[in-house]
């Protein structure tokens, strides 16, 4: 098998997923913010930050796939978990996103607290 496993995958997950929606808490009810926003205020909370550290190490520690890791993390695990929050909704590419946010690890996205 190639690529990052589903084990490490699911492992970024579970790191993460108990900070989406504390990092939620703090943003008003239909406020758009963009992926990188999201990110930036995740990380604001140092045991967020922790996680988020644990979470790239763990994507990181597939031989090969290292340089990867934060693709993974930022394009896949942290929009997957935004998806799965009831109180929040993909509201749209970011074509519009200040070019500070256009990093190489996602494509830049709009999501919407409802």
């Amino acid at each position: 098998m190639s690529g990052i496993s589903r084990e490490k995958y699911e492992a970024a997950i579970d790191a993460l997923g108990a900070y989406i929606p504390r990092t939620l808490e703090r943003a008003p009810a239909g406020g758009r913010f963009t992926t990188h926003q999201f990110i930036a205020a995740l990380r604001q909370e140092p045991e967020a930050e922790a996680a988020y550290q644990r979470a790239l190490a763990e994507l990181a520690d597939t031989p090969g796939w290292s340089h990867a890791a934060a693709q993974v993390l930022h394009g896949q695990v942290i929009p997957e978990l935004l998806r799965a929050c009831p109180n929040v909704r993909f509201a749209g590419f970011a074509h519009d996103a200040p070019q500070n946010e256009h990093d190489g690890t996602h494509v830049p996205s709009y999501w919407r607290k409802t």
